[in-house]
């Protein structure tokens, strides 16, 4: 492999701008979170032209992987070049494009000519990582666990070398990217046209114009904004010329941030639905981990599933009283990961496994 140096932005500067690609992947993402959908009538709206033919095309892309659509439209996006751009046919054409070498090229990598698709999704996943690792490093900011975000990388290179020029899923995926965007996300993204309206107005009060240069003004964001509270990023717009694009995007996101280079691009909405509905998701996260956080309880529902020992055998076992047993086995109940029945006068209890799955899961998503 041989390296080159990466191409930076201009130092300094900001703007408020669209990025129909980090919109997407916005889109995307919550498109495929049931727990947001679910409070948002938003995302039903943008959902609704929507056939069963393009969600089961979707099940067919991805068959039974916890990836989703989003996890490489992001890394299609930045490896073509194409975040700062508001044209949907301008910002995909170069993604459609992009093809295994260029994609290398954008990271200063290259291949041996024969290499394969597994070889070069290898080297595409190590680039990633240790791109994004010096550009944290280059801010002052930590990246944590890079072996975790490694193997993220890792997992995602198959579905983005698919859809690679050239790749065996090329034309299948855009064919259903363009039924996204031209069936729902374009007549929706009219509708919100109002929004986008306050949105940018909204930030030429706080800012003062749509543009300037040097460091641009904070104190209108939200306390919760990085841009506000990560000490790390104030520097680098103040001293190291971190160019910031604020990003009018339709979903009002509090606090999203994508690195590209020597420039950041962040969203900038209120606190509003999506915040409290976070809160709430990291409560009920919390609430059922909680259920967890107890070695007898663990015991317990290790005892019901491998044993299906009722309540009378449990504190016989764990040589506790039996009342004991029915607080934390209601615990548990409450927390969604077991079920109970009454069989005569003794209470049996079946673990719930793909809650308990759901849960570990849920807490992996909420930590990443």
């Amino acid at each position: 492999m041989n390296a080159r140096p990466l191409p930076h932005a201009e130092k300094g500067g900001w703007q408020v701008s669209r990025s129909i690609t980090i919109e997407l992947h916005i889109a995307l993402w919550l498109m495929s979170q049931p727990s947001v959908r679910s409070f948002d009538p938003l995302l039903d709206d943008l959902a609704a032209p929507l056939d069963a033919d393009w969600h089961a095309e979707r099940s067919a892309f991805f068959g039974d992987s916890l990836l989703t659509p989003d996890s490489f439209w992001s890394d299609l996006a930045f490896l073509s070049d194409a975040l700062p751009e508001e044209s949907y046919s301008r910002a995909t054409l170069p993604m459609r494009e992009l093809t295994p070498a260029r994609a290398l090229a954008r990271l200063g990598l290259s291949a041996p000519h024969d290499a394969g698709a597994e070889e070069i999704g290898h080297t595409l996943a190590l680039g990633l990582t240790d791109y994004f690792e010096s550009r944290y490093q280059a801010l002052g900011l930590d990246l944590e666990n890079k072996e975790w975000l490694g193997r993220q990388a890792a997992e995602r290179m198959p579905h983005l070398m698919a859809v690679l020029q050239g790749g065996e899923r090329h034309a299948r995926f855009w064919h259903w990217m363009d039924r996204f965007y031209y069936q729902a996300y374009e007549p929706w993204l009219e509708r919100r046209a109002p929004f986008l309206t306050a949105a940018a107005e909204r930030a030429a009060a706080g800012l003062g114009a749509q543009a300037g240069e040097g460091a641009p003004k904070t104190d209108w964001l939200p306390p919760q904004h990085p841009l506000r509270n990560r000490s790390a990023l104030r520097q680098a717009m103040l001293d190291d010329g971190l160019s910031v694009f604020f990003l009018l995007e339709p979903f009002g996101i509090l606090d999203m941030l994508e690195l590209d280079g020597r420039q950041v691009y962040a969203t900038f909405g209120e606190p509003g639905v999506h915040y409290i509905a976070f809160r709430e998701h990291a409560q009920s996260i919390a609430q059922r981990v909680k259920a967890l956080s107890d070695p007898t309880r663990l015991t317990i529902l290790r005892l019901i599933r491998y044993f299906a020992m009722d309540n009378t055998e449990m504190a016989e076992f764990l040589e506790i009283s039996r009342p004991a047993v029915s607080v934390h086995t209601k615990i548990l109940r409450e927390a969604g990961l077991i079920e109970s029945r009454q069989a005569g006068r003794q209470a049996r209890h079946t673990v719930k496994r793909n809650e308990v799955r759901r849960l570990l899961e849920e807490l992996e998503d909420f930590l990443k």
